[in-house]
């Protein structure tokens, strides 16, 4: 073989057998993640008023320490891992509606749970205006 035709195909034969970046190597599979994605399956309780503050409990498999929530894509807060199952976490403020919940790990692995929580507007307190009749015996039994 002559050195003109040698180095170009044995670097090329180097690159195919040796590094798995091109093609090759010693090891013929990718690296695949360390651990499976994690997959939600419920939220609870999965409503809540607008303005946040809801404890909730999200259960499931594959969660990792220093996961993150979200919902609508709003981070919640006080995210606390229970175990590989469960992760607890407080809803963070948000407009009314359905919206998706987000399990994200640290190795950007995620899962959504579409339309897993709805903010609901808080309901006010009902307000009394008038009572008829407006009096009666003292002792009591008239009708309202």
């Amino acid at each position: 073989m002559s050195p003109k035709f040698c180095l170009p195909v044995c670097s090329l034969l180097f690159l195919v057998l040796f590094l798995p970046g091109c093609g090759g190597g010693l090891a013929a599979t990718p690296n695949p993640p360390s651990k499976p994605a994690p997959q939600v399956a419920s939220i609870t309780p999965n409503t809540g008023t607008t303005s946040g503050g809801t404890r909730v409990t999200i259960t499931g498999t594959g969660f990792l320490a220093g996961a993150s929530v979200s919902l609508g894509g709003t981070p919640a807060t006080s995210v606390t891992l229970a175990s590989g199952t469960s992760i607890m976490a407080t809803t963070p403020a948000h407009a009314a509606g359905a919206l998706n919940v987000m399990v994200t790990n640290t190795d950007a692995q995620s899962s959504t749970l579409a339309g897993g929580y709805t903010y609901a507007a808080p309901h006010s307190a009902p307000t009394l205006t008038a009572i008829t009749p407006n009096s009666g015996s003292i002792n009591g039994g008239t009708a309202v």
